[in-house]
């Protein structure tokens, strides 16, 4: 960012990467432990589930470099948790710990740290032992109500 320009930065294309996710027909899921923030918390946020450790903290902290999530993150951030969460993180530079984020409805699981990525794993291989035309059927269905 600091090579570019405001008004690059403002006429550049920052979401279609993260869309790119959204768009793989199977399931995709983000196994998240330590900080998770800014750019980080919109790839999390792409992912069609998030499992993550106890250790978990994820953020929006844009506003301290003067600017605002740039990959979807005001928008996919806003339906996760609601608005009056996702202001707090996009203005205020509110992080959620992964009880918070469990709560607000951002993440789908809160393990112990040692556990987490042994959990997106098995979280995976439960869903793959279903008829995958309906996964992806299901997942399409899904993504459609929040187009």
């Amino acid at each position: 960012m600091s090579d570019v320009s405001a008004v690059e930065m403002l006429n550049g294309d920052h979401i279609s990467a993260f869309d790119e996710i959204m768009k793989i027909k199977k399931p995709v899921i983000a196994a998240v432990s330590g900080h998770c923030l800014g750019g980080g918390n919109e790839l999390a946020m792409s992912c069609d589930m998030i499992v993550a450790s106890e250790t978990a903290r994820f953020g929006q902290p844009e506003i301290n470099l003067g600017v605002i999530p740039g990959a979807g993150g005001t928008q996919r951030l806003t339906r996760a948790v609601g608005k009056v969460i996702a202001m707090e993180m996009v203005l205020n530079n509110r992080t959620l710990t992964a009880e918070e984020a469990l709560n607000f409805g951002l993440i789908n699981r809160v393990v112990p740290i040692e556990r987490y990525l042994d959990e997106a794993l098995g979280l995976a291989g439960e869903i793959s032992a279903r008829a995958p035309l309906a996964i992806r059927l299901g997942k399409e269905a899904v993504n459609n109500a929040f187009r």
